[in-house]
């Protein structure tokens, strides 16, 4: 078995699932052979279908969603960058420097209990409902 690269997308929610996905597949091979599918099935059968199942899963996207089209310029852009190690190695030595760049911000906006956050603008999720709960608390006691 090999994977083939059919679309890549680029998103703010999750456009479909892999059981979305599937069923699109097997709704359109099964309409085609008469509600059966056959033994076996090659990549031409689910490229041929890749437009409608394309446009079907696409469809029902609630959110932002980007379409790669150059597929062939991804991988041949992945594939140059794999066998750079060097070029690789400070790719991901960036990338992880960012992230822990970003882990120690967040941790330390949260140490300052989110309130100094709150004050530069920042909105830290749940902090006002903890607040309100910590208010209600203090009423009850009185």
């Amino acid at each position: 078995m090999r994977n083939h690269l059919l679309g890549v997308y680029f998103s703010d929610t999750e456009l479909f699932s892999n059981l979305e996905l599937t069923q699109f597949y097997y709704d359109r091979l099964s309409s085609d052979a008469g509600n059966t599918l056959p033994d076996y099935l090659g990549i031409a059968d689910f490229t041929a279908h890749w437009p409608q199942v394309e446009q079907q899963a696409l469809a029902g996207v609630i959110g932002r969603y980007r379409t790669l089209h150059d597929l062939a310029g991804l991988l041949e852009g992945m594939r140059a960058l794999y066998a750079d190690e060097e070029a690789l190695r400070a790719l991901l030595t960036a990338l992880t420097e960012e992230a822990l760049r970003y882990a120690r911000d967040v941790k330390s906006r949260m140490g300052r209990g989110g309130r100094a956050a709150q004050a530069e603008g920042e909105e830290i999720e749940g902090s006002k409902e903890e607040e309100s709960i910590g208010d209600e608390a203090e009423l009850e006691d009185s």
